[in-house]
């Protein structure tokens, strides 16, 4: 009886090694977008002069550091949102241009451009992204303003850029996010938000 106990104590610490060992490989797993200690850059035009620099640094439990700053704006920058995070739980439609969420919600936020301190929730239903003409070509009559291109580009294998690409009829757009129809944030021209993952985020 005695050797039956012990047999079933060893069977049991066994089934306990691997399944600490399968909990911390998924963890390894759920964790490949980002390198602990390494320092990811988001870029977005935030005025009509500047542009906003937010570097983000995570450690080993994704937990997030965020520092920003304002520069002049380089001819390469625009008004863009981000995503960051495993490609496996987002998901973009190009038909509708909404960037869904797909698992473990919980862990995303939206940081804005404008001001990194200003975070939310990231939108059950996810976010629409529109490109609105506001400026037509300068031809006489003008043309008819069509709606931009929604551009949807990868920096990185877990990161993509959002922009917004003027087509034959359009000189300038501006790119609004919505939740049902309802703007993110309908007061700022300029608004630009990094959709990301973390555990939790210090200043």
């Amino acid at each position: 009886m005695k050797k039956l106990t012990n047999q079933f104590k060893k069977a049991v610490m066994v089934i306990a090694f691997f399944a600490l060992n399968i909990l911390a490989f998924s963890n390894l797993i759920a964790q490949t977008y980002f390198t602990p200690g390494q320092p990811y850059v988001f870029r977005s035009i935030i005025s009509s002069d500047q542009t906003r620099v937010i570097t983000i640094v995570f450690d080993a439990n994704a937990n997030a550091t965020l520092s920003s700053q304002l520069v002049p704006i380089e001819p390469s920058d625009k008004r863009a949102s981000y995503s960051f995070a495993p490609n496996e739980e987002t998901s973009f439609d190009a038909k509708t241009n909404t960037l869904s969420i797909l698992q473990n919600i919980e862990k995303y936020i939206l940081i804005s451009f404008t001001d990194p301190t200003i975070t939310q929730a990231a939108p059950s239903g996810g976010f629409t992204i529109t490109c609105k003409c506001t400026k037509a070509l300068s031809t006489n009559p003008p043309p008819p303003k069509e709606d931009c291109k929604v551009n949807r580009q990868s920096t990185g294998p877990d990161c993509y850029c959002i922009t917004c690409v003027p087509n034959a009829t359009c000189d300038d757009c501006e790119k609004k996010e919505s939740n049902g129809g309802t703007p993110l944030n309908p007061n700022d021209l300029y608004a630009n938000y990094l959709l990301i993952k973390l555990t939790s985020l210090a200043y």
